[in-house]
């Protein structure tokens, strides 16, 4: 009798273990953004005379991929970065009408295992593009690039965590021969930013997972943040500087419509994001627009006047602990071996 009770709360106590040592809780965010550089035109011209980032922005360009910091049982991984040029070889002299020219960049991973086999994993990757486009009489392709980034995450033996993120932030230099047009002590500029899609899952509510954007534009005398958002699935965290107009494109490809039909509010965004629930996969395009700003004379550290800035992110963290109710099991189990030991 003794033999058979010993192994039925041994064989409790171990199906208890497995429990707790297999939680396979998970959650990832993903996210997808294009960027086709800048539009700048001098303040007394109309629609009809934006330009595009040039030829030397594209020579001059990189994209930066940052990874974690990850975390997973306590052990950490990161932050790692890596840079690299967007745009390369026959990309940087493409003129009409050559077919466009793409080249896929190298991106970067990061992975960590855990202590107790929790993973904390972030991949960026993306391609870039050079589409031979006469604009106006201009040669110059518009250049663009699409990068995504991932961060996924799952629980080991509980008690356990993790936590993993990854961005990319896709700077464009503006430099001197770019605002010769410029005879006015200011101009407007055109930032654009494609939400390409996005999506985010997890299966724990104490779980966190949310996608982010970004746009900015620097100078010598510092950064400007025109817009940040964040998307969790269920809020939207929205800030938008009070002087930028925001105006919806039809692609990256195309001049800028400012129209009134085409200027969306900040309400406007909120509520467009907030439908977007758990995830999106129809791009959408928008344009930030910065009327009558000073140009831009004292050069940074990389020799441009002024660089703009347009990034995405995703991250995601879960960290959890046995039940009550399971722990309670397993100290049943144990305390009933003990005494019929005795």
């Amino acid at each position: 009798m003794y033999h058979k009770t010993t192994c039925l709360l041994v064989a409790t106590s171990i199906a208890v273990l497995l429990l707790l040592g297999s939680s396979a809780h998970a959650g990832s965010a993903s996210a997808e953004a294009g960027s086709s550089g800048w539009w700048i035109k001098p303040v007394d011209r109309d629609d009809g005379y934006w330009m595009s980032s040039s030829r030397d922005a594209a020579i001059a360009a990189t994209i930066e991929w940052t990874a974690g910091v990850n975390t997973a049982d306590g052990a950490t991984a990161g932050p790692t970065t890596f840079t690299e040029p967007k745009f390369v070889g026959a990309q940087l002299t493409a003129e009409p009408p050559n077919p466009p020219l793409s080249h896929n960049l190298t991106g970067l991973t990061l992975s960590l295992i855990g202590p107790k086999g929790s993973s904390a994993v972030s991949t960026g990757f993306g391609v870039s593009t050079a589409t031979p486009y006469a604009y106006y009489g201009s040669r110059n392709p518009i250049y663009h690039t699409r990068f995504t980034t991932i961060a996924t995450g799952s629980l080991g033996t509980l008690p356990a965590d993790y936590h993993s993120l990854m961005t990319a932030s896709d700077p464009w230099p503006i430099e001197g021969p770019d605002l010769t047009e410029i005879e006015d002590p200011t101009f407007d500029l055109l930032i654009p930013l494609e939400m390409t899609w996005g999506e985010i899952a997890k299966d724990r509510p104490e779980a966190s997972a949310e996608v982010s954007y970004s746009v900015g534009y620097e100078t010598a005398d510092g950064m400007l943040d025109i817009f940040n958002i964040s998307i969790d699935g269920t809020n939207v965290d929205l800030s938008l500087d009070a002087a930028v107009e925001v105006y919806l494109m039809s692609t990256l490809l195309d001049a800028p419509d400012t129209s009134a039909a085409n200027l969306l509010t900040e309400s406007d965004l909120i509520t467009m994001f907030s439908s977007y629930g758990a995830g999106w996969d129809e791009a959408l395009t928008l344009g930030f627009y910065l009327r009558d700003i000073t140009v831009p004379d004292t050069p940074m550290g990389d020799g441009s006047l002024a660089q703009i800035h347009v990034g995405v992110g995703a991250e995601v963290a879960d960290a959890a602990i046995p039940e009550p109710a399971t722990l309670s099991l397993l100290g049943i189990g144990a305390l009933s071996l003990m005494r019929r030991r005795k």
